[in-house]
Parts: C-alpha cells; sequence; structure tokens
C-alpha cells in the first residue's frame, strides 16, 4: 500500500485519518468499499444495526 504500519496503526485508531487515494488502497486490499472501512455508523444505519 506504500504506507508505513506506523501510519497504518494511526488511521486503525483514529488519530490520522488517510488520503482518498490511501483510503482506496485499503479497501482494495481487503476487497471491501471504503464506507464499510471508514463509516461504521453509516453502513449500520442502513441494515438497522446501530453498534453501541
Amino acid at each position: 500500500m506504500g504506507i508505513t504500519t506506523s501510519y497504518y496503526g494511526m488511521i486503525e485508531l483514529g488519530v490520522r485519518n488517510p488520503s482518498l487515494d490511501v483510503a482506496m488502497d485499503i479497501a482494495n486490499y481487503y476487497n471491501t468499499s471504503i464506507e464499510d472501512l471508514f463509516f461504521d455508523n453509516i453502513s449500520s444505519m442502513k441494515t438497522g444495526h446501530i453498534h453501541k
């Protein structure tokens, strides 16, 4: 993906927000959408399952 493990960890923790290109690379790597990775509340609202 072209990013460091440290930067990836910060993205996971919500400390940093990835650029659109990096977000697309991560989504493609995990074979999912950007929305599913970074917008869990929006995905949950679509399915009716809201996580607290």
